[in-house]
């Protein structure tokens, strides 16, 4: 199988406490989300050091960023809880499963495949996941993106409570047939460090569903321009269904 371009964006890795904050991009204007999630998930190293966000697909099962996976298997994860220090259940990890076509290069410290991964907890949680959207969102369409990333250019904290933005899928950035992505562009929001793994929700008929997963993200040094970068779901839910399980995976247009 031929891998996919590796992606080279210039604030990869977007680790959270891995990254210093002289490295992280913005989430320059999104708010704090106040809305109640009980899927969302910080994943953390076992001093509860915040590595990346991400999401509860089912009872025993997280989905998240690959490149999450290079800080190591010792994690836990935090889930429902919109602070990433304290509340909700907090689980240690039992298995990471990466996609099959993501792959590492330890010599030139980039990442190329599929950047997914599957990670399934040493128990079920009571904590309702997140639904999968099964087609990929429109052009234009807006996409609801969060994560507990770094919320100033540099020398700020990693902040305890998530934040969001909502901006359009660009239609001209990413090869989405090619690479399987999605795309946010804007002059000043966007994904950063802390951010990798975390949702990107879409507006469906049934409600806001999981439609990309953060990969990366910003700024164009000729524009000024900030790129937010996420997997496409739709694209791999064959891998997630048989993963997981088919009948653990809730996904609705």
């Amino acid at each position: 199988m031929r891998r996919n371009s590796r992606i080279l964006i210039p604030v990869l890795a977007l680790l959270g406490m891995v990254v210093l904050p002289s490295q992280a991009r913005a989430v320059v204007g999104g708010t704090e989300v106040h809305q109640r999630l009980p899927w969302i998930a910080s994943v953390q190293l076992r001093d509860g050091a915040h590595v990346c966000t991400a999401s509860l697909i089912a009872p025993q099962w997280v989905l998240m960023a690959f490149h999450c996976t290079l800080a190591g298997p010792d994690l836990q994860v935090r889930i429902g809880s919109l602070d990433r220090t304290r509340g909700g259940e907090l689980v240690t990890v039992a298995e990471l499963h990466p996609h099959p076509t993501a792959y590492f290069d330890p010599d030139t410290h980039t990442f190329g495949g599929t950047d997914l991964a599957l990670v399934k907890l040493d128990h079920p949680v009571t904590a309702r996941p997140i639904e999968l959207a099964t087609e990929s969102p429109a052009a234009g369409s807006p996409l609801r993106a969060m994560g507990w990333g770094y919320t100033c250019d540099e020398g700020c904290p990693l902040p305890e409570r998530l934040y969001g933005i909502e901006l359009p899928v660009d239609p001209e950035t990413c090869d989405r047939a090619e690479r399987q992505m999605l795309c946010l562009r804007d002059s000043d929001r966007g994904a950063s460090a802390g951010d990798s793994g975390g949702p990107a929700l879409t507006e469906t008929p049934c409600g806001w569903r999981l439609a990309g997963v953060t990969s990366g993200g910003g700024r164009n040094v000729d524009t000024g321009e900030r790129l937010s970068v996420y997997q496409d779901v739709s694209a791999n839910l064959d891998w997630i269904r048989t993963t997981v399980g088919a009948g653990a995976v809730s996904s609705r247009h």
